[in-house]
């Protein structure tokens, strides 16, 4: 498909205690049909929280890291693509932000042997995912467990296009801006000496 436009609306149920939330966005996407959002996963809140896609033509992927701003963050994280012939999840890499120019704090995702980054715009609330020849931009209605969250594609895109780059709505990642850069560097290095010092 070479243009796409949709939306996720935000739905959740405020009737269930705070540990047994799940947040939850729901849309179609044009001839992929359906696709939700869903984080966190069942059982996981406490130090790890997972996040997952699922949808009619979409290929699944979940999203596991330390649970950050009530979402999976990248510290000690794991990306994993459902395989429909075995049914088990593989993992997928994924590099963290290391440098703090735009291009340096961008993810670095190899996923079904396909290479993308992942990079926050100017506005923290804008994210755009890319490969080859697609581009995918997420427009989020405020930063926080947006109501909406709007996909405008362009390029070949396909089912999996859109499954990644949903998934990644779900993650803490202001680790993506120069201020989260520079914090997550000055952590890591804090990190560091302490583990010098045992």
């Amino acid at each position: 498909m070479t243009n796409l436009s949709f939306e996720l609306q935000r739905i959740q149920d405020k009737s269930v205690h705070r540990s047994e939330r799940r947040f939850l966005w729901e849309g179609v996407a044009g001839p992929f049909g359906a696709v939700k959002l869903v984080y966190p996963e069942a059982g996981t809140y406490g130090e790890h929280w997972t996040s997952w896609t699922e949808g009619e033509r979409i290929p699944s992927f979940t999203f596991t890291g330390i649970e950050q701003a009530d979402r999976p963050s990248m510290r000690s994280h794991q990306l994993s693509l459902l395989d429909p012939g075995s049914g088990e999840y593989r993992p997928c890499d994924m590099s963290r932000p290391r440098g703090l120019t735009r291009r340096g704090r961008a993810l670095r995702i190899l996923a079904a042997d396909r290479q993308y980054t992942y990079a926050q715009q100017p506005s923290k609330r804008n994210h755009t995912l890319a490969r080859a020849g697609v581009t995918l931009h997420f427009a989020r209605s405020s930063w926080m467990n947006p109501r909406r969250i709007t996909v405008t594609g362009s390029g070949p895109l396909d089912a999996l296009d859109i499954s990644l780059g949903v998934l990644l709505e779900s993650v803490y990642t202001r680790e993506l801006s120069f201020r989260g850069a520079v914090i997550a560097k000055t952590r890591r290095f804090t990190e560091g000496l302490l583990d010098l010092s045992d």
